[in-house]
């Protein structure tokens, strides 16, 4: 699948060809494969018009969504799911043998219950219009939701309309605010403001009511993270439960204080000291604690409190959010021991996953130092098993790297230099005992290797 090319000479290139002619050094076939906090009273002349548009925008849906909310927040008696946490299958369900109501209302749940390939969005689709068409009465409104919430998340919204007027004309199920916080959720593509302000102003003039699974449905429409943020404080004035939500706030852990997450937690019932914390909620804490560089206080945490068992999600999840933080600090030898550490300590391999993030995160962004090449060389795919993990972009990416930093190696050929700095890698990038995350706590040879990686502390 790949061939190993020789790095393009660009010697003979003008500055703007440069980004042009950039697959030449990593080559392959083909494969399938800090926002800022922006204050609400921020002077539009120092942000962009788009970006000061989609301000407005969101203030304005925010003001609708309160205009339609009573205190409190009353729950809606459907479970609110995003069409993305369903699980997925790679096969479509077999056309019942016998067609019957039980059967069909089965075959709907089967279609709609589930993500299918995106090639059989099509056929998902005309099956699900012939049943509509062909019994209406027959469906409850269950059904209906997870139909439109189908046809919503492909983007066909036209359609939902379709169906909810043949669901009025032919049976006694009326369209109410449940349908509505489909209409208004997050669908396959990025949201357009307009059209969610325009479908609020619609329930504002009904006279309709929100329910916690409108607020949902706002809260993951967002495009950015500054308006959840402001629903979160607007949900304990309406006070709307934020149980269905908990897992869904990685994109904005970077403006909150672990000690904030933790009481968000803690007024749903969740803490460190209780069953009810798990992996994905852990993660999101772990991540504030990172971020305000806590590190050593989260990992006591994690690991040598005997109060309670938080050992159990220490994982491959885990593994990244701690790699993640490194990589974004440039401390890439502090991942690699990691790496070993959760190995050895834990049964538990991270190499593929350090690899992976290694060149598709890092190397494509990080301050050059002198051995850049050579951990390139040495993360760079040399085998069919592990080709799989690097993208087109990531080449793409690498080569614009090389462009920048006059780089003309070949960089898909190891050489005696490069084996003999992933022996001192492996050799010397150990904690025993326990992680040390302070640079100069460590042994020589392990600070030896981390400034030869470029790490600064």
């Amino acid at each position: 699948m790949w061939r190993n090319i020789k790095r393009f000479n660009c010697n003979s290139l003008k500055f703007s060809q440069l980004f042009v002619y950039n697959s030449k050094r990593f080559q392959h076939d083909e494969i399938q494969t800090n926002f800022p906090l922006i204050s609400p009273l921020l002077s539009h002349r120092l942000l962009g018009k788009s970006q000061f548009l989609a301000n407005v925008d969101e203030e304005t849906i925010l003001e609708l969504l309160q205009s339609i909310s009573d205190i409190p927040v009353q729950p809606s008696e459907f479970k609110f799911l995003n069409f993305k946490d369903l699980p997925h299958s790679k096969t479509l369900p077999l056309i019942p043998n016998e067609l019957n109501d039980d059967s069909i209302i089965e075959y709907v749940h089967q279609l709609t219950n589930f993500q299918y390939n995106r090639q059989n969005t099509s056929k998902i689709s005309e099956i699900l219009m012939e049943i509509v068409n062909y019994k209406p009465i027959l469906l409850t409104k269950e059904e209906y939701l997870k139909i439109i919430r189908f046809f919503h998340h492909t983007s066909h919204d036209s359609i939902c309309y379709k169906i909810l007027n043949i669901m009025s004309e032919k049976t006694n199920i009326k369209q109410d605010i449940d349908f509505d916080n489909i209409i208004l959720s997050k669908s396959a593509k990025p949201s357009m403001y307009k059209l969610k302000i325009e479908r609020l102003e619609v329930l504002k003039g009904k006279n309709w009511e929100s329910n916690c699974n409108t607020w949902y449905s706002i809260f993951h429409m967002f495009n950015n993270p500054e308006p959840q943020i402001q629903m979160l404080e607007l949900m304990d004035e309406y006070q709307v439960l934020t149980m269905p939500i908990l897992r869904s706030l990685n994109s904005i852990t970077k403006f909150l204080s672990a000690e904030r997450l933790l009481s968000i937690y803690e007024k749903n019932g969740i803490t460190l000291k209780n069953k009810r914390m798990d992996s994905i909620l852990l993660n999101q804490l772990v991540a504030c604690y990172l971020k305000d560089n806590r590190i050593e206080e989260i990992w006591k945490i994690i690991t040598n409190n005997n109060d309670y068992e938080l050992k159990k999600f220490i994982n491959h999840g885990l593994f990244v959010v701690f790699t993640t933080h490194f990589i974004k600090n440039n401390q890439i030898a502090y991942a690699f021991a990691l790496s070993k550490f959760f190995k050895l300590k834990y049964n538990i391999d991270t190499n593929s996953i350090l690899r992976s993030m290694l060149i598709n995160i890092y190397l494509k962004d990080c301050p050059y130092f002198d051995n850049w090449v050579s951990l390139a060389r040495l993360l760079y795919p040399v085998s069919e098993n592990s080709k799989g993990f690097i993208n087109s972009k990531t080449i793409s990416n690498l080569n614009d790297y090389c462009d920048l930093h006059n780089i003309r190696e070949d960089l898909t050929k190891i050489e005696k230099k490069d084996l003999e700095l992933m022996k001192s890698i492996n050799s010397n990038l150990v904690w025993n005992k326990n992680p040390i995350f302070k640079l100069s706590r460590n042994d020589p040879k392990f600070i030896e290797i981390a400034l030869k990686l470029g790490q600064k502390d």
